[in-house]
């Protein structure tokens, strides 16, 4: 009896065993099955993640390649005369020009007068009339940020606002897309203002500068680290006035500065087009040469020639000067893109009314009417001749070639400013660097 009860209490005890390890089996099994499956949706979740952000790049990358419009930005001059062209009352014709920033969209010319007239329409409701002259006689525009979408500037002035006005009206946000004036997203603190008509003091002292030798000057400019002297050298059997450096202690990196130094006159004298040699020879042996900056980082050299055509009411004494930036750390030449953002330091130039945007075209790039800002001489007589080419000018006289060489601007740095040396204007436009300082790509020269 004890026997038998105790052989069922064993195969009882042995059938719960075989249970318990079933069921542990099965649970395994099923976890296995789980986990394996979370592993399967964790992959496929990251796969179609990286699809997707493949995908947003690729359209974000179309959408920067191929914008849905460009424009231009314009520099008006007569409220009142423009306000009437778009048939916007309560604005009397001014007795002077004021600045009225305006857009131009070629490929959309619509959509440019709705958005030119929504400006307009804000200028008469906020800025002041033509009664607060000195406040519109010192007022500035400037572009603080510009997109495909969105254009932020703002005016103001030396002169106090005239009560019932806000600085606030006075800053500007474009909503280009949706075609409306959007609040401005902060008010910046007042910076130094860019007075125009008290330019002109750099031109007298380079005329003064270049009665010394180069030597001379380079003892006044110089901090030590190298000195720059006076050398004549020749080319295609014309030979000219240049300078060089010497006592920098990197022998090669010297050698590559004296010949950038010579570059832009050796361009001139190879890609220009001589007819009378004797001509030439008398124009190479005119220069004159002005140091206007030199220290351890940058050399800025003018080199000034006397141009037997008709003068034109920017040099009266028919001068023509040519400037040229060395970086001597890296042992070359600079371009205006070298020490500012191009975009940005162009803004500023149009809004200032320095040059029109978008009326001239080089391989892609709007460089023609920047003269020699963001290329170099051998650029821009390439430049030239095709463009003669182009207007069926097949031969050309020296004369049209020293009139077309002669239109170049160029720059030079001074000590804290830019100098852009300028052909259309009495005097070179000089800007101080706090203006533009915002836009610099390398550190600033004070």
């Amino acid at each position: 009896m004890n026997y038998r009860r105790l052989s069922k209490i064993l195969i009882l005890g042995l059938i719960v065993i075989l249970c318990i390890l079933y069921c542990k089996t099965i649970d395994k099994t099923e976890s296995q099955y789980i986990e394996n499956r979370n592993v399967i949706d964790v992959k496929a979740v990251k796969s179609l993640q990286e699809l997707g952000n493949k995908a947003v790049k690729k359209a974000y990358a179309t959408t920067e390649k191929e914008p849905r419009y460009h424009y231009y930005v314009r520099k008006c001059w007569n409220l009142g005369n423009i306000c009437r062209v778009y048939g916007i009352d309560g604005v009397d014709a001014h007795k002077y020009f004021v600045p009225v920033l305006q857009i131009e969209i070629p490929d959309d010319r619509e959509k440019e007068k709705r958005i030119n007239k929504i400006l307009l329409e804000r200028y008469v409701a906020v800025l002041p009339d033509d009664t607060d002259e000195e406040w519109w006689e010192q007022q500035e525009i400037r572009i603080t940020y510009r997109s495909e979408k969105y254009l932020c500037f703002r005016y103001f002035s030396s002169a106090a606002l005239p009560k019932g006005y806000s600085d606030k009206d006075l800053y500007f946000t474009l909503d280009l897309e949706n075609e409306s004036i959007i609040a401005y997203p902060g008010i910046e603190g007042q910076v130094g203002k860019f007075e125009p008509d008290t330019s002109g003091n750099l031109y007298k002292e380079l005329e003064e500068y270049q009665v010394k030798t180069v030597e001379d000057q380079s003892a006044l400019r110089s901090d030590g680290m190298y000195q720059v002297h006076e050398t004549l050298t020749e080319c295609d059997g014309i030979s000219f006035r240049c300078v060089e450096v010497e006592g920098l202690e990197d022998e090669e990196r010297q050698k590559q500065i004296n010949l950038a130094l010579q570059e832009p006159l050796r361009a001139l004298i190879e890609d220009g087009v001589w007819e009378d040699r004797e001509n030439q020879q008398k124009i190479f042996d005119s220069t004159k040469i002005y140091i206007a900056y030199q220290t351890k980082q940058w050399l800025s050299v003018v080199y000034s020639m006397q141009i037997p055509i008709d003068p034109d009411p920017r040099w009266r004494d028919g001068v023509r000067d040519l400037g040229i930036t060395i970086n001597i750390q890296e042992g070359k030449r600079v371009l205006l893109d070298d020490l500012f953002e191009k975009n940005k330091i162009l803004d500023w130039f149009y809004v200032m009314g320095m040059y029109e945007e978008g009326n001239w075209q080089y391989r892609g790039e709007k460089y023609e009417g920047l003269g020699l800002l963001l290329q170099t001489e051998k650029q821009k007589v390439i430049e030239y001749k095709n463009n003669l080419r182009k207007n069926n000018i097949v031969e050309l006289d020296e004369c049209s070639w020293l009139q077309g060489m002669t239109d170049w601007d160029s720059f030079y740095l001074y000590k804290g400013k830019l100098v852009i040396l300028r052909l259309d204007s009495y005097y070179d436009f000089e800007i101080p660097l706090p203006e533009i300082y915002e836009y610099l790509k390398v550190d600033p020269w004070y």
